[in-house]
């Protein structure tokens, strides 16, 4: 579980002490106690895991007494049940033999599935204990659950959770969620949905629980890998998150695009990959040498979109909102060098396109980790980054020498026009064709040609580039805002 129980009050250690003895040594008054206390709906409760299965192999998690897995047998499906206690699995056999019925019953733990890679359909649990809240036990669930076949049209596997908690209007029953979870019903099933995304499992459906049924059921899949239409790109990109996975255990919390391939102006013959991992806190120094390495062997593969590759890790408090004094995070640049270095304003812009515009790849929704960008926030980030990085080009134009660097310097300082008097962010296409009607004739040709880059050779520009980095400075004046002190 990942609720540790020596932090649990004395009210929720008494429940789970209680739960821990009907499950073991008076385990055979277990359907009698159920019956008793959902006056005698349990099974019908329990039985509503049925119609949200998907395929034939199905693992129930938690199996308890045999009743779900008695039933599913009985429809014809391979079904296997999986529970820790002795105890509960001679009565689910007994109840099977009983029957004539074929199903297994296996005793272990579901932090450690005893199951092959993507070998099930549908695993599903019913009134799951803590476990269910388990990083460990959501990545064994991804591990083993059948992928998406996209040549046969066939769906990823699926996740079924029946009673994640208990839905009610009743103050006593609310309390006793709160007690027990530390969280009211809405905030238990909103911490699954978070740990199941950050395990790669999409929440696809909530069904929320009646008056006749005041359990909700939670249907979590495991999802299409194709995040982008390019596919050499998603080859890279799935090996990255899989390597993200393996090298931060728990310290996974989810994995995003940004930039060109978010924004919708990716172009392969100059764009790279911009990514982030969000972790739940800081990453540990000892983590860093395993993480360099995983990059480094990407970055030496072979493939060439291994080598541009550029992101970050950031814990979540740190992306919710951008302050300059705790912004210091491992940051992977192109080639896969990587370091921990200042994230400057810039990461400002990238917070609003990573929650506005953000591809998820792994985790949550970017909408519940990142706050609201304000448009003046975003103004003063390009004034800031005006000032802090572009400046110093009019003193060393070293970067500007390659024609590529320019073309990218053009299209982005018209994106800083645009964003300047629109306090929004658009692609730079449409930022670029913008700025030519309205920053004049002048700068028409310049920005064309950089539309233009590779195509354009972008020669003998370099001067007119610094022309316009000192036109943005100049004209951004009038821009200027007081520093916002909240």
């Amino acid at each position: 579980m990942d609720i540790s129980r020596s932090k649990l009050n004395l009210a929720a250690r008494f429940y789970f002490w209680i739960s821990d003895r009907l499950y073991n040594e008076f385990a055979w008054a277990f359907d009698r106690v159920t019956w008793l206390i959902s006056l005698g709906r349990w099974a019908r409760w329990r039985r509503t895991a049925i119609e949200h299965v998907v395929g034939a192999h199905v693992l129930e998690v938690g199996s308890g007494t045999g009743g779900l897995l008695v039933e599913m047998a009985q429809r014809g499906m391979t079904a296997c049940g999986l529970d820790k206690s002795a105890s509960m699995q001679r009565i689910a056999a007994r109840k099977l033999r009983r029957r004539g019925l074929a199903a297994s019953c296996v005793q272990g733990d579901v932090q450690a599935l005893p199951f092959q890679d993507e070998c099930l359909d549908s695993i599903v649990t019913t009134f799951p204990a803590g476990f269910i809240l388990d990083r460990t036990v959501l990545s064994e669930i991804y591990r083993t659950l059948a992928g998406p076949r996209m040549d046969a049209l066939k769906p990823g596997g699926r996740l079924v959770v029946v009673g994640l908690c208990l839905q009610s209007n009743s103050r006593l029953l609310r309390r006793a969620m709160r007690i027990l979870y530390g969280s009211p019903p809405e905030g238990v099933i909103q911490e699954f949905a978070l740990l199941a995304g950050a395990a790669g499992l999409k929440v696809t459906g909530m069904i929320p629980g009646r008056s006749e049924m005041p359990v909700p059921v939670s249907i979590a899949e495991k999802g299409i890998t194709h995040p982008t239409p390019y596919p050499d790109v998603n080859v890279v990109l799935n090996e990255l998150l899989s390597s993200v996975r393996d090298v931060l255990g728990n310290h996974f919390l989810g994995m995003y695009l940004y930039g060109s391939l978010a924004i919708g102006d990716f172009d392969p013959q100059r764009s790279d990959i911009d990514f982030v991992v969000v972790t739940p806190d800081e990453l540990p120094d000892k983590m860093l040498p395993a993480l360099e390495a995983m990059h480094a062997r990407m970055a030496a593969s072979g493939s060439t979109w291994a080598t541009e590759l550029e992101g970050s890790y950031i814990p979540q408090h740190a992306l919710r909102r951008y302050d300059p004094a705790h912004a210091r995070h491992p940051h992977v640049d192109l080639g896969g060098s990587l370091v921990v270095e200042q994230h400057d304003s810039d990461w400002v812009i990238q917070r609003h396109i990573l929650r506005e515009r953000g591809v998820v790849l792994a985790g949550p929704d970017p909408h519940t980790l990142i706050e609201p960008v304000p448009p003046d926030e975003l103004r003063r980030a390009v004034l800031a980054v005006l000032r802090g990085w572009w400046a110093p080009m009019l003193r060393d134009s070293t970067r500007l020498h390659s024609p590529r660097y320019r073309a990218y310097a053009i299209l982005t300082l018209c994106r800083m026009h645009y964003t300047l008097h629109h306090g929004t962010i658009a692609t730079k296409p449409v930022a670029a064709r913008w700025a030519q009607a309205a920053l004049g004739e002048r700068w028409a040709a310049l920005i064309e040609r950089a539309l233009a880059w590779p195509r354009d050779a972008q020669s003998d520009n370099l001067s007119e580039t610094l022309d316009l980095i000192r036109y943005t400075l100049e004209s951004s004046q009038q821009f200027e805002m007081p520093m916002d002190e909240g």
